[in-house]
């Protein structure tokens, strides 16, 4: 008499899912998210030079008052273990200044890695940030830093 096997567990070993298979949904939900609220173009890719990056752009993202423009196209890059770990670097176009004139670079620490030309990359607080939380969040998050920086600047 054979005993059927019941929940059986095969040797074969499945491979594991590609990173593009996990985040590209991700990132295309994302970006419909983002299109959603902000009313703005997104789009996203990887680039394979140097160490090969995920990253988001942003059209007319809106910036918080006090700065040179109300809008910016922006860059985020996108770490290969997002969501649970979060973006850390952005790109902002080096024009996008204070009223006063003053740099970003006064209100957001600047990133030390060589930027796109016409660009400024700066680092993110990742400390506010909890596996599975979005994009939208870590924009919410740099434009916060932005208001509280001018307002404290202006005291």
């Amino acid at each position: 008499m054979r005993i059927p096997l019941i929940g059986y567990i095969s040797k074969k070993k499945v491979a594991e899912p590609r990173i593009e298979d996990i985040l590209v949904p991700r990132l295309a939900r994302e970006c419909a998210q983002l299109i959603a609220i902000y009313h703005t173009e997104t789009n996203y890719g990887y680039d394979n030079s140097n160490e090969g990056k995920w990253w988001v752009y942003i059209k007319k993202w809106p910036l918080p008052a006090g700065l040179n423009s109300k809008v910016s196209d922006i860059i985020l890059i996108i770490p290969k273990d997002y969501p649970v770990k979060p973006p850390t670097k952005i790109f902002i176009p080096k024009e996008v200044k204070s009223l006063s004139g003053e740099p970003l670079e006064n209100f957001l620490p600047v990133m030390l890695e060589a930027a796109p030309e016409y660009w400024q990359g700066y680092c993110i607080p990742t400390h506010y940030w909890r596996a599975g939380d979005d994009m939208e969040r870590v924009l919410r998050t740099v434009q916060t830093i932005i208001q509280v920086s001018l307002y404290l600047k202006k005291q």
